[in-house]
């Protein structure tokens, strides 16, 4: 039939009737919630929480809590929707969901037309069917193309008395009957043919199946094993299967019978076990092997057939019956598994069922899930279990590729469950919770990262809220990354007074801070497009508020405070890299860099800092070993990292990627902060617009990125910076104008606005990177040899004398001499004493010597002399009759005596 044929032949949908409502109507008069929930507690049914005016659950894991009638009244008394837990856990109570031409689909399937159907009152062409499916439950189906769904297990439907999110009320129809049971085959062959009868309209009439009353098509196998037999040494598999889909195709037992004993003799076989097999093949409906077995060219009627439950073959077998299709099977037995093997006794042609104990205990696969962190896959199986005696056991998580050794048993369920001695007792365990959970495990994925990730084609941004812009996303983080949170959507978000919120912040302290902390929570997203290569670094003594001004930054991205930042410094290597690794596109804060009670502390600090920062700039992660020897990738930087410290860290490499933020003490306005995080719920609304104008500019910004980064580096160059300043700081930039860009079209503020913040902020970080190219030049070996000297020299620890030997400065031990042009420094003693002050201070070492000496004769500090065609850094100089080896250090380019001529110069290229 033919839809335009159906819509011609149309009847009224329930509830559409003139009398709907009068015997059969169920609906919820005068606040009258119980006689349909009574209804479907009656049928077995189980429920769950829903929103009001809603049809998502109230809780994420309410597959995990079923409630009772009992459980969920309060609820529906407060206002709020209800729905019916589908298949399993509510007895096989299943919905056909109808979201249009449910009376095309009665007509269609007129057995259906008693069943109890969940409508509501302004859609009376849409509704639900309530099916009590019998036998192998089927899976829950949303075919494309088609306006229907089935709801089984590990679905729900909303059902009366809730309220649609468009304000009409749910209605019970049919309530006077029980649901209609109905086999779990003939649902699937239900749902097929409307499928087909939907999306191929003109051809519904020629391929309808007739589910009974004909006789349908045997399969290629069934007839090739009919025609040509098989091996004499063939097991009675093959027999069983063909028996099977004759039954299935509508044959009588008999004429099976006639059809397959010819093959049989001639396979020299007993027709003894012909008949237990063919007599197991018809103790129960089949369904025939050939899916298009009743397919006709006339149309026909599918008539609903109710049949006893589908079972597994040799569910039912007596103990004296071969097992057609195994020859071992497990069982739960007094709640333990045990093993089933069927064997002859010496002289006996019957086979004795066998029971053997594996264990005390039974357990069942609940989830597979799929852990996806961006770089690999790995999987784990979500276990529980219960003793013999009743006790439950803990649901517990498995490495998948820890399962089949069964050690995990008494690793995380303790030495109650028992594994009964023999060698094979552990796989058969394994192959037995397999077995018995196979057709209830529920596969899922579940991402353990943050940021960008591309699913079904559509790019999502993640946090444990789940993912921006996708609904039924799991995310899940460890240990302090669990508060990475940005809502979903941005369903009833005020954009601009979010954003306004943000902007606010930069009040919060001198803009030089602000406005770089500002930057990095909009760069940070970018890191998808290019890696970000430097880690910001917001120093200050204790005291100062840097802590609690990086958390109100951070809530860009989730709910944060001073003590519960992501990450310290004080957790482990491998720990702050994983952490690092699962902030993917988004900042993560590591706290408390300090100095350490002891100097192997402070050296510890000092290394792993080291480490992580090196492995940040240069964007290569320690790589691993596998057990096999076999290498795997480590764990790369693919956000952006800010540290609070007290301190900067050692080294001019290191600080060369760095970008340094001082916080001074009493610069942060208090009453602002305090207003800043009252108003810090806003702050991650405000990244959700945010990110969702990234997903619809993102090819245009990614096709231009390196372009405008190419244009801000070229402003941000200046003399004497590092080679990566510019790159550091162009990047910084990039972000605040992106935000800013973000901030104008949402309407928070004008282009002219915008155009005065962003010339602000070019002049701080203008400051910045000039201050940043100060300390990396304090850090240059040669400067921090000459700034120690200075100290000790000040400090009293060491002296100079001019060429008549009077003694400048009270120190204690004579260092060199000088004169008009130079100061003569012996090269050894200083060397010496300089290495001993830093180990003293847990500082960097310094250069070998001879390293030393020539860079700060490449930089203008020392005058070498040219002896036998090759330049000397430390020659020889009498002074007082004596001679010494010296560093010639200029006069005027150190600060090593009172009356300096200028102070120490800028360093040369």
């Amino acid at each position: 039939m033919t839809q335009s044929t159906q819509s011609n032949k149309k009847q009224a949908a329930p509830g559409n009737e003139p009398e709907a409502g009068k015997a059969e109507n169920f609906t919820t008069q005068q606040g009258d919630y119980n006689p349909p929930l009574t209804w479907f507690s009656k049928q077995g049914a189980r429920f769950v929480k829903v929103l009001k005016a809603d049809k998502k659950p109230f809780e994420r894991d309410w597959q995990k809590y079923p409630l009772s009638l009992k459980s969920v009244l309060p609820h529906v008394k407060n206002g709020g929707n209800v729905g019916m837990i589908c298949g399993k856990l509510s007895s096989g109570l299943c919905m056909l969901d109808l979201d249009d031409h449910l009376s095309e689909f009665l007509e269609y399937f007129p057995s259906l037309q008693s069943a109890p159907i969940v409508t509501r009152k302004d859609a009376p062409n849409r509704g639900k069917i309530i099916l009590k499916v019998t036998g192998e439950l089927p899976k829950s189906v949303s075919p494309k193309g088609a306006s229907f769904d089935l709801l089984a297990t590990g679905k729900q439907g909303v059902i009366p008395p809730s309220t649609h999110p468009d304000g009409a009320k749910y209605e019970l129809h049919n309530a006077d009957k029980s649901a209609l049971e109905i086999d779990g085959a003939q649902v699937v062959k239900i749902c097929e043919a409307w499928h087909e009868a939907q999306t191929k309209p003109q051809q519904a009439a020629e391929s309808m199946p007739i589910v009974a009353n004909g006789i349908g098509r045997p399969s290629k196998q069934t007839k090739d094993f009919i025609e040509y037999g098989a091996g004499a040494h063939t097991r009675n598999n093959r027999l069983f299967i063909a028996a099977c889909d004759l039954c299935g195709c509508g044959y009588s037992q008999s004429e099976a019978e006639s059809m397959l004993m010819p093959v049989w003799s001639n396979m020299s076989k007993d027709e003894k076990e012909f008949t237990a097999t063919l007599k197991q093949a018809y103790k129960q409906a089949r369904n025939p092997a050939n899916p298009r077995a009743f397919e006709t060219g006339k149309q026909k009627t599918i008539k609903i057939t109710t049949t006893a439950p589908l079972t597994l073959p040799g569910d039912d077998l007596e103990d004296n019956e071969p097992d057609p299709n195994q020859v071992m099977r497990y069982e739960v037995i007094n709640g333990a598994y045990h093993s089933i093997e069927f064997r002859k006794d010496r002289g006996e042609d019957e086979l004795i069922k066998i029971k053997r104990a594996l264990c005390n205990f039974d357990a069942r696969i609940l989830e597979e899930i799929a852990k996806d962190d961006g770089q690999t896959i790995t999987r784990v199986l979500k276990i529980k279990g219960q003793l013999q005696a009743g006790a439950r056991l803990p649901e517990i998580e498995v490495d998948a590729e820890e399962f089949s050794g069964m050690k995990w048993v008494t690793k995380l369920w303790g030495v109650k469950p028992i594994i009964h001695a023999g060698n094979a007792s552990n796989d058969k365990i394994r192959e037995a919770i397999q077995w018995h959970s196979a057709e209830d495990i529920i596969s899922r994925t579940e991402y353990t990262h943050t940021g960008w990730r591309e699913i079904d084609g559509k790019r999502v941004y993640l946090t444990t809220a789940g993912a921006l812009g996708m609904d039924n996303v799991t995310v899940k983080l460890e240990g302090g990354l669990k508060r990475y949170a940005i809502p979903n959507s941005l369903e009833g978000i005020n954009i601009q007074e979010a954003v306004k919120k943000s902007l606010n912040l930069l009040n919060l302290a001198p803009r030089s801070v602000t406005w770089a902390l500002w930057g990095c929570m909009y760069l940070a997203p970018l890191a998808d497009i290019a890696p970000i290569d430097f880690m910001l670094w917001l120093f200050a003594e204790t005291g100062s508020l840097k802590s609690t001004l990086a958390a109100i930054f951070l809530c860009h991205y989730g709910t944060f405070t001073y003590k519960t930042l992501p990450e310290g410094w004080a957790s482990t290597d491998n720990a702050l890299e994983k952490s690092i690794f699962a902030t993917k596109d988004a900042p993560i804060v590591i706290d408390d860099f300090a100095p350490q009670s002891s100097g192997m502390e402070a050296q510890k600090y000092e290394n792993r800092a080291n480490r992580i920062i090196r492995a940040i700039g240069n964007h290569s992660p320690r790589t691993r070993m596998n057990a096999d020897t076999s290498l795997r990738e480590g764990y790369p930087s693919r956000g952006l990292v800010i540290s609070t410290a007290e301190q900067l860290p050692s080294g001019q490499s290191i600080l060369a990627r760095v970008l340094p933020i001082e916080v001074l003490r009493d610069t942060v306005n208090k009453n602002l902060l305090t207003t800043a995080q009252k108003e810090a719920d806003f702050l991650p609304k405000a990244m959700a617009g945010y990110l969702t104008w990234l997903v619809k500019n993102w090819d245009a910004i990614k096709a231009n990125f390196q372009d405008r980064i190419a244009i801000l580096r070229d402003e941000m160059r200046g003399d004497e910076m590092h080679l990566r300043t510019p790159e550091m700081f162009a990047n910084l930039l990039l972000g605040i104008k992106l935000g800013l860009t973000f901030a104008t079209e949402s309407g928070a503020i004008t282009k002219a606005e915008a155009k005065a913040l962003f010339i602000n902020a070019k002049s701080e970080i203008k400051s910045l990177a000039e201050s940043q190219s100060e300390h990396v030049r304090d850090e240059l070996p040669t400067q921090r040899f000459i700034n120690v000297l200075e100290s000790l020299i000040s400090q009293g620890e060491f002296y100079l004398s001019d060429m008549e030997g009077n003694a400048e400065g009270g120190g204690t031990t004579w260092l060199g001499w000088f004169d008009a042009d130079f100061v003569y420094i012996q090269s050894e003693t200083s060397y010496n004493a300089v290495s001993e002050f830093l180990r003293r201070e847990n500082g960097a070492p310094l250069l070998k010597q001879k390293g030393l000496y020539s860079m700060l004769a490449r930089q203008g500090f020392i005058m070498p002399i040219l002896k036998d065609g090759r330049k000397i850094s430390t020659p020889s100089d009498r002074y007082k009759n004596r001679t010494y080896r010296v560093l010639r250090f200029y006069r005027n380019k150190v600060n090593f005596t009172a009356d300096i001529v200028s102070p120490a110069p800028s360093l040369q290229k």
